[in-house]
C-alpha cells in the first residue's frame, strides 16, 4: 500500500477519534444532530451523505495541504471556521423558521416559501408565514399550504446550509490534523505495526530513546559461536539476511572478550535547461512551481537518464523585488521540477539527484531545514516525489530574518534518514539593493540508485565559515550545532590518534617480536593493552569533537545523545557520516560516560557495534548504484601490487593474493583480472575512460601528507612495484576527475608498511576516487601490518564475492577476527562507501 494511502488511514484515524471524542465516531456528530431534531428533513438519508460528504473534504484537505506551513494552516482553519459558523447560523434561522414538527409522530418536514391559491384564500394575512393552527387545519400536509416549487427551494437551501456548516468543520479539523501529522506520520508504519511507535516518537532535539531494537548476540567464550538473544517485545524484525560463508574459527577465543554484541546487519541531471517565465508573482529564488507539474499529476512515465529534474525554492507571501526585513516573517518553499525557472537574475536551479526506486509509485522525502540567521518554525517538512522525478506539492517553512546582512539556510533532503542531497541558500536581509540569491548544492550520487534504504541516524559535518565545523543531524532526532574544533586542531588530534594506532602495531613482545606484525593470533595482555591504547586515543578524540572546551550546550548534547544511543545494548544503528574535510575515523571513536582505564571494554567502540558508511560531501555525483553486477560480461577486477613488499618482508603476502584470484577464475567463469605493478600503468589506467575495472584493488605503500607538509595534501601517494610514488597533485593533473572511469569501481587501498600513513590520507584520495565515478573507497587509517593486511583482504573478498553487502561484512569480520585472534585490526579499515555496496548475479558462491 502506498505511503500516501496510509498517511490519508492515519487522518481519518484521528478525525475518527475527535468525532468519538464528541460524539460517539466518523458519522457520529451528524448522527447526533439529528437526535436532535436538528439535521434537514430532507432527503431521507442525509446523514450518510453528510459523513460522504466528510469524507471526500477530508481527502482534498489532505491531497492539498501537505507540507503547508503553520501559519498557511491557521489561515485554512480560519476560512473554515468561518464558514461553519456562518453557515450554521443561517442553517438554525432556517430551520427555525421554515420547518415543522407533526406531533403525533414527532417527524419534521419543510415549510414554503409560496402559498397555494387554496391557502391564500383561507389565510390572506399570514401567508407565507403560516403557523401550527394552519397546520392544523390542512392535517400537517405542506403541499396543501405551499407550493411544490417553494418547498424544494426550502429543503434545498436547509441541505446547503447544513452541508457547507460540515464542510468547514471537516476542513478545519482536516488541516489542522494534517498539519500536526507532518513527515513523520506520513512516512510512519501504520499504527501497531513493527516499528509503528518510534516512528511515531516526537523529535524533539536528541531524546533519550532508542532509535532501534535488534536482537543482540552472545559471545560464548568457550566455544566462539555467536548465539541469537531472543529480541525485545519491540523488535522491529529484520529481513532474512544473506547467505554467506559462515565464519570457521581457527584459533581459540581469546579471555575476557566483551560480554555481547549485536546480530550481523540483514541483507539488504546536470545540465542547462531553457530558464521559464514565472507570473506568480511570488519572488523566485530557485523557481517557482509549473501548473504542469505541481499539485498535479505529471506523465507516469519514470524519467530517461537523460532527463533533468531541478530542485527549485521560492519565497512566498513576499512582495517581488523586496528586500528581506528583520522580524518579518515570509514562506520558503522548495520542489522538484522538470524546468529551472528563472530567478529574477539569480542563476540556474539546483540539479535535482532524487530519483525514485523502481518498486515505488512514489517517495517521501524528508526536507530538514536550518540555520544561525533565521528563526524556522517547524524544521521539517515532507515532500512528496512522483515516479517521474517530480514533486507533488511543496514543502514549506516559516522563517524570520534574525538580522541584517547575508543569512545563510541549508536545507538537507534524506529518506528514511538516508542522505539525498545538501540545498544552501544565501539571501540578504535589509539591503537597500537586493543582491541575487546566492544557492549552492552538494550529496551524494543517485542517480543509479535501486532502492534507498533505511539509516537510523545521519550526519552531515562541513567547515563552518566563522571556523570549526557544521554538524547536523537527521533520523531519529534533527538537530544542528557548531563543532568548534578547528581544522588545525582537527589535523594534530587525528595525529595524536595515527601515533596510538602505531604503538599498537609496532608494539614489542621482546627486543625481536612484534605480536602484531608477527602473528594474526594476539596474546591475551597484548589484545588488553590494545584496548587500553585504541580506547583512550578514541575517547580524546570522541570528547574533541563533541566536549570540546569551547563546545555549547547544543554541541555537547548531540555528543551525549550519540553516546546513550550507541551504548544501548538493544539498539544496533545504521550510521551514515556525509563529511566535507572532517577525515575522522568514526569507527575508532570510543563512548563512554567517563574516561575509566579498569572499566574500558572493546563495545564501546561505534565500529564494533554498529554499521558505520562514510561518505564524503561533493558538488559532483556521478553514480550511487549500491549493485556491482558480475553478469552479463564476467566481474572486471584489478590487482594494483607492490611486488617489492614480498623481498622487503621475507613474506609471500603479494604472491598468495595473486593466486588466491588465479584460483577464482576456474570457480568464475568470466572472471576478469588485469594485474599493474607499476605506477605509470596505474596512472594510464585511472586517465582513461574506457577502464572498467568493477574492483580496483591496491596492495601497496601509500603516505599522507597534512597541509604544513611538503606539497600540501597533493603531495600523498601511492607507491607500487618500482618505488615511484603516484601523489594525489598527478592524478588530478594527468587523470582529472572530468573523466570517469567507465566500471565505476569500489576502490580498496590496502595500504601496507606505511609509516606515514594517517586518517588524512582519505581526505584527498577519497573525493578523487568518488568524482572519477567509484562505488567508494575502503582504506585503511595507518600502517598495516603485511600479514594482516593480506589476511583480511583474503576473507573481505570472499565475503564479498558471496553477496554480502559492504556494511556488514565489515561489521562481521572487525568481530570474527576480534573473537576468533583476538586482534582489533579490524578497526583501523575505513569505509568510505554506502554501506549496502554487493555484488549481484555472481556465478556460484564460494566453499567455506
Amino acid at each position: 500500500m502506498s505511503q500516501g494511502i496510509e498517511g490519508f488511514q492515519r487522518l481519518l484515524d484521528l478525525f475518527r477519534k475527535s468525532s468519538t471524542w464528541t460524539s460517539g465516531g466518523l458519522v457520529a456528530v451528524p448522527f447526533l444532530a439529528g437526535l436532535a431534531h436538528l439535521s434537514p428533513p430532507w432527503p431521507p438519508g442525509v446523514i450518510a451523505t453528510t459523513a460522504i460528504l466528510q469524507l471526500v473534504v477530508l481527502a482534498i484537505a489532505y491531497q492539498v495541504l501537505q507540507g503547508r506551513t503553520r501559519r498557511t494552516t491557521t489561515l485554512m482553519m480560519l476560512i473554515g471556521i468561518a464558514v461553519m459558523l456562518a453557515c450554521s447560523a443561517a442553517y438554525l434561522q432556517q430551520l427555525a423558521r421554515h420547518t415543522y414538527q407533526v406531533p403525533t409522530t414527532e417527524e419534521r418536514f419543510a415549510k414554503g416559501s409560496q402559498c397555494t391559491d387554496d391557502a391564500l384564500a383561507v389565510f390572506p394575512g399570514q401567508c407565507p408565514a403560516l403557523g401550527n393552527d394552519a397546520l392544523r387545519t390542512a392535517e400537517y400536509e405542506a403541499e396543501r399550504l405551499w407550493t411544490a416549487e417553494s418547498i424544494d427551494a426550502v429543503r434545498l437551501r436547509l441541505v446547503l446550509l447544513w452541508s457547507l456548516a460540515y464542510v468547514g468543520l471537516a476542513w478545519t479539523l482536516g488541516a489542522f490534523f494534517v498539519f500536526q501529522m507532518r513527515g513523520r506520520y506520513l512516512q510512519a508504519p501504520p499504527p501497531g505495526s513493527p516499528g509503528a511507535e518510534q516512528a511515531e516518537a516526537p523529535a524533539d532535539a536528541f531524546p533519550q530513546h532508542n532509535t532501534r531494537s535488534t536482537p543482540v548476540a552472545a559471545i560464548d567464550p568457550g566455544s566462539v559461536q555467536w548465539q541469537s538473544a531472543e529480541p525485545p517485545a519491540n523488535a522491529a524484525p529484520f529481513p532474512p539476511p544473506v547467505s554467506a560463508p559462515a565464519p570457521s574459527p581457527v584459533a581459540a577465543a581469546p579471555e575476557a572478550l566483551p560480554e555481547a554484541f549485536p546480530e550481523p546487519m540483514p541483507e539488504p541531471m546536470a545540465s542547462a535547461s531553457p530558464p521559464a517565465t514565472d507570473e506568480s508573482g511570488g519572488r523566485l529564488l530557485r523557481g517557482d512551481e509549473l501548473p504542469t507539474t505541481a499539485g498535479a499529476e505529471p506523465d507516469e512515465a519514470r524519467p530517461t537518464e537523460n532527463a533533468h529534474r531541478w530542485i527549485n525554492a521560492r519565497l512566498e507571501d513576499h512582495p517581488q523585488g523586496e528586500p528581506l526585513k528583520v522580524g518579518q516573517a515570509c514562506t520558503l518553499a522548495f520542489g522538484i521540477d522538470a524546468q529551472a525557472l528563472e530567478n529574477l537574475g539569480a542563476g540556474s536551479s539546483v540539479p535535482s539527484q532524487v530519483v525514485v526506486p523502481q518498486d515505488q509509485a512514489e517517495l517521501t522525502l524528508t526536507v530538514q531545514l536550518n540555520s544561525d540567521d533565521f528563526r524556522i518554525d517547524d524544521a521539517t517538512r515532507p515532500l512528496r516525489v512522483l515516479a517521474s522525478g517530480l514533486s507533488s506539492g511543496r514543502a514549506r517553512f516559516d522563517i524570520t530574518p534574525l538580522h541584517d546582512g547575508p543569512g545563510t539556510l541549508l536545507a538537507t533532503f534524506h529518506s528514511q534518514g538516508n542522505f539525498v542531497q545538501q540545498m544552501t541558500l544565501v539571501l540578504q536581509v535589509g539591503a537597500a539593493t537586493t543582491p541575487s540569491p546566492q544557492a549552492t548544492r552538494a550529496g551524494r550520487p543517485l542517480l543509479a540508485s535501486k532502492s534507498l534504504r533505511r539509516r537510523d541516524v545521519g550526519i552531515s559535518v562541513s567547515p563552518a565559515a566563522a571556523g570549526g565545523f557544521d554538524c547536523t543531524m537527521w533520523g531519529a532526532t534533527q538537530g544542528r550545532a557548531r563543532l568548534p574544533i578547528q581544522a588545525a586542531e582537527l589535523a594534530d588530534a587525528i595525529e595524536q590518534l595515527r601515533k596510538a594506532l602505531m604503538n599498537v602495531v609496532m608494539r614489542k613482545a621482546a627486543p625481536k617480536s612484534f605480536p602484531f606484525q608477527d602473528a594474526i593470533d594476539i596474546a591475551p595482555e597484548h589484545r588488553d593493552a590494545a584496548l587500553v591504547e585504541l580506547a583512550k586515543a578514541g575517547y580524546l578524540l570522541y570528547r574533541m569533537l563533541f566536549h570540546h572546551p569551547a563546545a555549547d550546550l547544543q554541541c555537547k548534547a548531540m555528543g551525549d545523545w550519540l553516546r546513550k544511543q550507541a551504548l544501548d545494548s538493544t539498539t544496533m544503528l545504521m550510521l551514515q557520516v556525509i563529511g566535507d574535510g572532517f577525515p575522522v575515523p568514526w569507527a575508532l571513536l570510543y563512548l563512554a560516560d567517563a574516561w575509566d582505564e579498569n572499566a574500558v571494554t572493546w563495545e564501546g567502540f561505534l565500529g564494533l557495534r554498529h554499521v558505520i558508511e562514510q561518505i564524503p560531501l561533493q558538488n559532483e555525483m556521478s553514480t550511487a548504484d549500491s549493485l556491482i553486477q558480475e553478469q552479463p560480461a564476467g566481474l572486471a577486477v584489478s590487482l594494483n601490487l607492490n611486488t617489492g613488499i614480498d623481498a622487503q618482508m621475507n613474506l609471500d603476502v603479494v604472491q598468495r593474493q595473486a593466486s588466491y584470484w588465479d584460483a577464482l577464475k576456474s570457480k568464475r567463469p568470466g572472471l576478469r583480472v588485469t594485474t599493474r605493478t607499476q605506477a605509470s600503468e596505474l596512472l594510464s589506467a585511472l586517465a582513461s575512460s574506457d577502464t572498467d575495472d568493477q574492483i580496483l584493488y591496491l596492495f601497496c605503500h601509500a603516505t599522507s601528507v597534512g597541509l604544513g607538509g611538503v606539497g600540501g595534501p597533493n603531495g600523498s601517494s601511492l607507491t607500487l612495484s618500482n618505488d615511484k610514488a603516484l601523489t594525489l597533485g598527478e592524478l588530478n593533473l594527468m587523470a582529472a576527475t572530468d573523466r570517469k572511469l567507465k566500471g565505476n569501481p569500489l576502490v580498496f587501498i590496502n595500504a601496507c608498511e606505511s609509516g606515514e600513513l594517517s586518517p588524512l590520507f582519505y581526505n584527498g584520495f577519497v573525493p578523487y576516487f568518488m568524482s572519477k565515478g567509484a562505488r567508494g573507497v575502503i582504506g585503511t587509517e595507518c600502517k598495516m601490518p603485511a600479514l594482516f593486511a593480506a589476511e583480511w583482504a583474503r576473507l573481505f573478498f570472499d565475503e564479498l564475492l558471496a553477496g554480502k553487502p559492504l556494511g556488514q561484512t565489515f561489521l562481521d569480520l572487525r568481530r570474527r577476527f576480534l573473537v576468533d585472534h583476538g586482534n582489533p585490526l579490524g578497526l583501523l579499515y575505513g569505509l568510505h562507501s554506502n554501506a549496502d555496496v554487493q555484488l549481484v548475479g555472481s556465478a556460484t558462491p564460494l566453499d567455506p
